[in-house]
């Protein structure tokens, strides 16, 4: 756990390991969680001072001494040799270690510090002598392990750097040694608020995780699921596997040509004896209504907006290429759907009411048919979802309403496919960009800019389809079980799979959008299930693994409270032992280290009752017994109090990076100072 404010280094990694609780399922949570990282602002200039460290290796730099004939060892077996750089990513704090720093006795620090509260190690500093981000969230048994507080701790100790460069070598150490354990021993005093906080957040992140993973699990078969799990086995036994269940695969077209349910549909009825009225079949006439209703959709989207004398031009030609369709598909409608052609007379009498509008607000009428005053794109069709509901009793109605009905679900189906499709296809390019595509100028960044434009022009286009068709269905089928699947789509709703890897923080916290979260109604042989299925694999092991963690985290915050409770019990108890090594002294000193020792003890004992006290209720809204309660809090039963609740922010102060400040101007030797 680290250590006080009083600067002994005392190694804790086995205090407090409760050897009998240690089954092999939990072995995990004993695990000593550690993070490393350099500073290159606490470096020291070379000034000549030769000053004598008073208490060399027992707080938290190393001995130097020591230290130094380790690096000198290394330097005869090495020489001067770089170490290759094996991160995935050239990080400047790896590349500015092996640069020479001309005055200075140390370039900076390395440190090593406690992954799970940012304590500083005891021996855990060193000065380097010359002169990486990775995620946790795929990685079992960590919980919600951050790694990266060591940033927040450079924040602090950067403001004291001007001052440390200028000191002495043994000075330097000293005052440093002096704020690590002030920093520690604020850490220790945070820990009651602090592990209830992020308690409370992981128990409520575990159930809405792990509800998330549940519903995501259930639309894809047993097979496949045992499949992924294989792959994931494998994965975690040896990450250098391949295929990486994290690794995201490249996108492939989902989307089902709706022409071959058509066929089947037909060759179905007349394998039935159903009579056939016209050459072009139900399903076909239907099929060319949903294509032309979709071209109205685009129609009016390129009116929409300011446009010149050739756009006007080109799109009056598209109009009266539409109404000619339209007229067309007419005369198969009037045998199908012989109660549509009243409605259209109806629609088209100047003297009758106007026809239900879909004009998009343009006001711009100049360019509209002579025989209408309806412009193609906002001509109603009247397929059944659009009929009044008086028209609908009929029985050839109802069967060309339930065959619109199965290809209204089939064009949402595919309308949410579309947007998935597209979703990943805008995640790609952004992935590429960030790799390939950094002060490329400004004609590679507009290109990528209209790329952006166009795919967002389909996705629109898409949501448009999934709400026209989700509308129809209200009509055709109110209360079908389409209804469990296809949501009311939200803007907000249409947002990629994938976190944003700059902000590694967010996947655990992150939910998934609904629309990834619905399986097409199409058949397994269409070959749909087994493309979206492995579209899907990455963000189901995602899924699983937050859960995991937040599982994890659950029980490893647990087990540190009782940690905790077990350093302050012999941290009281180490005072206590100190009062009779002091040999020598007067009865009157005695007397006063005796006090001192007793005054740190108790203080260490209440901060054990306050935390045990606070902890007992949090864990007990939980309906969990601590098995500390009777060692430290007593047998007598304590009640629960009603509603315990700590507001809990968006990310716990464990993973508080502190946002570092613009770093000021550094003098003459031009350093940039802090690299990570």
């Amino acid at each position: 756990m680290g250590q006080g404010s009083d600067g002994n280094a005392v190694h804790l990694s086995t205090l407090n390991v409760d050897s009998l609780c240690a089954d092999h399922m939990n072995r995990w949570i004993y695990t000593l969680f550690l993070m490393i990282d350099a500073n290159f602002k606490l470096k020291l200039k070379d000034k000549g001072i030769r000053d004598l460290e008073l208490a060399p290796g027992w707080a938290y730099y190393v001995n130097e001494d020591s230290f130094q004939k380790h690096i000198d060892e290394h330097h005869r077996k090495n020489g001067d040799a770089i170490e290759e750089n094996t991160c995935s990513a050239e990080h400047n704090a790896i590349l500015k270690a092996n640069l020479r720093k001309e005055g200075y006795i140390a370039s900076g620090v390395g440190a090593v510090f406690c992954a799970r509260h940012c304590l500083v190690r005891p021996n855990g500093v060193g000065d380097l002598q010359k002169g990486e981000q990775f995620s946790l969230n795929y990685v079992q048994w960590v919980g919600r392990t951050y790694g990266e507080g060591i940033e927040s701790a450079w924040h602090v100790f950067n403001s004291v750097s001007m001052a440390t460069r200028e000191m002495g070598p043994a000075m330097r150490h000293e005052v440093l040694n002096d704020h690590w354990g002030s920093w520690n021993w604020e850490k220790i005093l945070g820990f009651g608020l602090l592990m209830s906080k992020s308690f409370l957040e992981a128990q409520d992140m575990m159930t809405k995780q792990t509800q998330r993973f549940e519903d995501l699990n259930a639309t894809f078969t047993k097979e496949t699921i045992s499949r992924w799990s294989a792959q994931l086995t494998r994965w975690n036994n040896d990450p250098t596997v391949k295929p990486d269940p994290f690794e995201e695969l490249e996108s492939r077209n989902t989307l089902q040509e709706i022409r071959a349910k058509l066929a089947e549909e037909d060759t179905r009825d007349t394998a039935r004896g159903a009579v056939v009225l016209h050459k072009v079949s139900p399903s076909v006439f239907l099929h060319m209504g949903l294509e032309i209703e979709d071209q109205q959709r685009r129609l009016r989207v390129r009116a929409t907006g300011s446009l010149n004398a050739t756009a006007l031009t080109s799109l009056q030609e598209k109009r009266s290429t539409l109404a000619r369709r339209i007229e067309l598909w007419r005369k198969t409608q009037a045998i199908y759907l012989p109660v549509a052609t009243p409605l259209y007379a109806a629609s088209s009498d100047p003297s009758a009411s106007p026809a239900p509008s879909r004009n998009d607000g343009d006001g711009d009428d100049a360019d509209a048919s002579p025989a209408t005053l309806t412009k193609a794109e906002d001509i109603t069709l009247w397929l059944p979802s659009e009929l009044p509901s008086n028209l609908m009793t009929a029985d050839y109605i109802k069967i060309i309403a339930a065959k619109e009905c199965e290809f209204r679900k089939a064009q949402a189906f595919d309308a949410l496919a579309n947007i998935r499709r597209i979703c990943r296809i805008i995640t790609g390019i952004t992935e590429f960009k960030k790799l390939n595509l950094v002060n490329e100028g400004q004609r590679t960044s507009t290109r990528l800019r209209s790329y952006y434009d166009k795919f967002k022009q389909q996705i629109d286009h898409s949501a448009s389809r999934y709400r026209a068709a989700r509308n129809a269905l209200l009509v055709l089928d109110p209360t079908g079980d389409w209804t469990i699947h296809l949501k009311v789509l939200h803007a907000d709703d249409i947002r990629g799979p994938l976190a944003d890897k700059d902000d590694a923080l967010k996947e655990g916290r992150r939910e998934l959008s609904w629309i990834w979260l619905v399986q097409h109604a199409s058949s397994p042989e269409d070959g749909f299930e087994n493309d979206f299925c492995e579209g899907m694999r990455v963000e189901w092991a995602k899924a699983k693994a937050r859960a995991e963690r937040w599982s994890e985290e659950v029980k490893l915050l647990q087990e540190e409270m009782r940690r905790v409770l077990e350093f302050l019990s012999w941290k009281a108890a180490w005072w206590r032992s100190q009062v009779n090594q002091r040999a020598g002294t007067s009865p009157t000193l005695k007397e006063g280290l005796s006090a001192y020792a007793e005054k740190q003890a108790r203080v260490h004992e209440d901060l054990r009752k306050s935390f045990a006290s606070r902890w007992y209720q949090v864990l007990g809204t939980h309906q969990i017994m601590p098995p500390w309660k009777v060692k430290y809090l007593g047998s007598e039963e304590i009640p629960i109090l009603p509603n315990v609740r700590l507001r809990v922010s968006k990310r716990t102060p464990m993973e508080e990076s502190g946002d570092e400040e613009e770093e000021e101007e550094e003098e003459e030797d031009g350093d940039d100072g802090d690299d990570n």
